[in-house]
């Protein structure tokens, strides 16, 4: 019986039932070592129907720097199953599971393998998958179960993980915390396990002792007598759960015999529950397989077959805590012995240095050949570990830094940039290797670069050029124009002139990329005093990368160089080459980098739908990887969207998470990026001062130039003549700089709105009106229509502002921009004309998502090739699919395909 856990069994039932018709789901139960979650989990895989495959697995804490472990225990019984999957996913995750020497493994492409496995083994039943203790999982199976369970959706599946407090953080998982039982709960017990009715005092003298621990409760109504638990006898004066739960066994553990603790000891030690390895290394202690039956008799294990289970997780971690060093190591050396006489070298690398006794060389190197194991596997945290572990057993400070930079290296491709960055501090004061110093320089300056921290970024991109100057030229050039880019962030003319001084002293190369890099570097180091200079140079730039599709790195710098020369179609054109390929090979960290620029670039050309889906999807897959910074800006973008179609609560969401980011991770460019969705928000629901106060505190440039046109009106309608003039002077100069229409019409807005002389302002919204028949920029070119027709009705020429009024009507309902969209009927209506709005677009019902599967189906995609691009499961682009075309009002992807522009940049709910 599962006793004080009603309304848990309830909801676990509901889950059950409800994945059973096809509603997927995930949940964590959360509790502390003794508090039932095991006890829970056992009781859902024995309320499964009849015909449902449960997979279970379990966190082992020795266990969880082996990569993939956890999954393959979980995955055994359907690994035969994997032919279903498509090529890339199923060479992924046979090479991740060691079953294919030549698989590649992609670490997202595993996390997708898993996903969609699942999913086709639900095809014809439902599918429990049970994980316990998955705080010891291995980081690589974790996150492959954890991006799974995010996005089950119509799948017949129901996954749940047992997790200790506060030691698994599952980012977008619900989970059931189990408090303490009550005395009731005690009550009932410690009744059945004594066969006799408990009494209320002694029920609630083990509640207060255990801490309502139901272990602890279960375990005392074994170790009391009957006459105890009634009352007719008094309980001990202590009883034995005052330590923890863990105390109840430890007594046991004690009175078994000096080989008996041993066999023990090396079943603890030893992570698969194999006989054959157990008993092997027992055996090299001077025992025997008989050692065993001790514990088994006392009830600490048990011993099936081929298989040693402990009867809680708490017995093998009191059996391994109790122990002494001396015990542990020697059980270490004889697991590692095992493992190297069966060929598992990456188990025998973690007991041999288990058992070593720093500095220790050559069980250093042994773990480092893991390590590089892990790093083919894609198992980038593995790998970081191993390398983080030999560094310790280094003989040499030259190895011990080497290899720490390794470890760093291999936790930036894992997405730990904390850690990385903490393993880099570490790894620097022991190089003296001038490639290896530029290596760590090099990965720290990214590393500053993607948490924000952009005040060091500079110096430390410099530096790294500096060490590689004369080794790699190319590769200097291409540090210095990073570092120039950070410099013109921070508007750094000092520190420009420092970049071009280094620049000067590197030989030139003559390959394409590195002039690209050469180009660029120009390009940014001239921003702030020579900017006809700089544009010349970063337009030079963008024409190297024209025809580049391949290399991920020029690619990015490409893209970003766009957003600098105002060029929207190559800032589009780049960054969807890079998300093309992500998608091909499955990179959902460099989705995350791209996505992020890349929704940022569609809201600005109109393409609102697909914008709020590419910054849907980043912020998504960004969690999934860690880069919270990443998801942040995209979170960021979704707020602006929000905010300019009057979706107040929804902004208020976005901006307060992206702003609990920003507490852990301080982001200038974040914080920017709020006020302007705050103050967009303001202005498009109520003009006034407090927009402009928030646009007032923008300075981040990158910012000033997105949110420009917005700070320009609030300012106007605050009357804040010192913002007016700072921000129109800053258009004037992006414009200047640019000479991109899109800027020139803002100028020509900006002017029409502050002149005095109706002749002068007519022209100059007539000139903004010119420059945006080839911006490309549908919302700003509606306002403007807005503001010269509103200008025009207030001149009493009716006539002539009804056409602008409609063009900009027209344009917000289609864009969804409510709010904008009723300004311009009111005004309508003030200039004598009825204008009824057009009803919505019914692809404005669609969810980010959705939009996302209307447009790869719409190419053509069957729902298996959508599915892996997306890393979705193909059933839940079926169901996304079914629900696009009800929506829709449509039957077939015929139809889908002639109405996919209109999805683009209809706003969605």
């Amino acid at each position: 019986m599962l006793h004080g856990r009603t309304g848990e069994v309830e909801r676990l039932r509901g889950l059950l039932d409800g994945a059973a018709e096809g509603k997927s789901s995930a949940l964590v139960i959360r509790g502390e070592a003794g508090s039932g979650k095991s006890v829970l989990l056992d009781f859902v895989c024995e309320s499964a129907p009849r015909g449902s495959l449960v997979l279970r697995a379990r966190g082992v804490e020795s266990e969880s720097d082996l990569p993939y472990a956890g999954l393959h225990q979980l995955l055994r019984p359907v690994l035969d199953d994997a032919d279903v999957l498509p090529l890339p996913q199923r060479s992924a995750l046979r090479g991740a599971l060691g079953l294919d020497a030549s698989g590649t493994s992609e670490t997202h492409n595993v996390s997708l393998a898993v996903l969609t496995l699942l999913g086709e083994v639900g095809e014809g039943h439902l599918v429990v998958a049970v994980v316990d203790d998955i705080q010891w999982l291995d980081h690589e199976s974790t996150r492959a179960l954890t991006f799974a369970a995010r996005r089950l959706h119509a799948e017949r599946v129901l996954m749940l993980f047992g997790a200790r407090p506060d030691a698994f953080e599952p980012s977008g998982l619900s989970e059931m915390p189990l408090g303490p039982l009550d005395a009731a709960a005690a009550s009932a017990i410690l009744s059945e396990a004594a066969g006799v009715a408990a009494s209320h005092d002694v029920a609630q003298q083990v509640t207060s002792a255990s801490g309502g621990n139901a272990l602890a409760i279960a375990e005392l109504g074994v170790m009391l007598s009957s006459e105890q638990i009634s009352g007719r006898l008094p309980l001990p004066l202590s009883l034995p759960v005052s330590a923890g739960a863990e105390r109840l066994f430890a007594p046991r553990i004690e009175a078994l015999s000096a080989p008996g603790r041993v066999a023990l000891l090396a079943a603890a030690a030893e992570d698969t529950g194999s006989t054959t390895i157990v008993f092997g290394a027992a055996a090299r202690l001077g025992g025997s397989v008989d050692d065993l039956e001790e514990a088994e008799r006392v009830g600490l294990v048990k011993v099936d077959g081929t298989a040693i289970q402990f009867r809680h997780p708490l017995v093998r971690s009191t059996v391994y805590g109790t122990a002494t060093f001396a015990e542990r190591r020697r059980v270490h050396e004889a697991l590692a012995e095992e493992y190297l006489s069966i060929g598992d070298e990456d188990r025998q690398a973690w007991h041999r240095a288990a058992a070593a006794l720093a500095p220790d060389e050559s069980a250093a190197e042994s773990l480092e050949s893991a390590a590089h194991r892990a790093h083919v596997k894609g198992a980038y945290a593995s790998a970081a570990t191993a390398y983080e572990k030999a560094a310790g057993l280094s003989a040499t400070t030259g190895m011990q830094g080497r290899r720490l930079v390794e470890a760093a290296r291999e936790a930036w491709l894992s997405g730990l940039l904390s850690r990385a960055a903490r393993l880099i501090e570490t790894a620097e004061p022991l190089l003296e290797d001038t490639s290896q110093l530029a290596d760590c320089y090099r990965l720290r300056g990214s590393i500053e670069l993607a948490t924000g921290a952009a005040p060091n970024t500079v110096a430390i991109l410099m530096k790294a050029a500096r060490h590689s100057a004369e080794v790699d030229p190319g590769r200097a050039v291409e540090l210095l124009a990073l570092a120039g880019e950070g410099a013109s962030l921070q508007m750094d003319a000092t520190a420009a002139a420092e970049i071009s001084r280094i620049a000067s002293g590197i030989a030139e190369t003559e390959s394409d990329r590195d002039k690209f890099f050469a180009r660029l570097l120009v390009g940014f180091t001239h921003l702030t005093n020579e900017p006809e200079v700089a544009m010349i140079a970063l337009h030079d730039a963008i024409d190297y990368a024209r025809d580049e599709t391949e290399d991920v790195d020029l690619l990015l710098a490409a893209g970003r160089a766009a957003f600098y020369v105002g060029d929207d179609q190559a800032a589009l054109d780049f960054h969807e080459r890079i998300i093309h390929r992500a998608r091909r090979i499955a990179s959902v960290g460099c989705l995350a980098i791209a996505g992020s620029r890349m929704a940022l670039a569609e809201m600005q050309v109109g393409q609102w739908g697909t914008g709020m889906a590419t910054a849907d999807e980043t912020s998504r897959m960004a969690e999934d990887t860690g880069q919270l910074e990443l998801a942040a800006h995209a979170l960021v973008w979704k707020a602006v969207l929000e905010a300019w179609r009057g979706e107040e609560d929804r902004c208020h969401q976005l901006t307060e998470r992206a702003r609990d980011i920003t507490v852990r991770i301080p982001m200038p460019f974040v914080e920017n990026g709020i006020r302007w969705a705050t103050g967009a928000l303001e202005l498009s629901l109520r003009p006034g001062p407090y927009a402009a106060t928030q646009f007032s505190a923008i300075f981040h440039p990158v910012i000033m130039n997105a949110a420009a046109l917005d700070a320009i009106e609030a300012a106007v309608l605050a009357g804040d003549d010192a913002e007016m003039d700072r921000w129109v002077r800053w258009a004037k100069e992006t414009a200047i700089l640019t000479g991109a229409p899109w800027a020139r019409a803002r100028v020509a807005h900006a002017n029409a709105l502050m002149a005095t002389d109706p002749e002068a302002a007519e022209t100059s919204f007539r000139e903004a009106l010119s420059e945006h028949e080839q911006s490309g920029r549908t919302f700003e070119s509606a306002r403007t229509e807005l503001a010269f027709g509103s200008f025009l009705r207030r001149r009493r020429r009716r006539i002539d502002a009804r056409a602008h009024l409609r063009n900009a009507l027209r344009a917000f309902d289609d864009l969804g921009a409510a709010p904008w969209a009723e300004r311009a009927q009111s005004e309508l209506r003030a200039s004598g004309e009825s204008a009824r709005r057009r009803d919505p677009s019914t692809a404005r019902d669609l969810t980010p998502q959705e939009i996302q599967v209307a447009s790869f189906v719409a190419k053509g995609m069957t729902n298996r090739e959508a599915a892996a691009q997306l890393f979705l499961s193909p059933r839940t682009v079926d169901y996304h699919l079914r629900s696009i075309f009800t929506k829709l009002g449509i039957t077939s992807r015929t139809e889908l395909a002639a109405i996919s522009d209109q999805l683009a940049s209809t706003g969605t709910d």
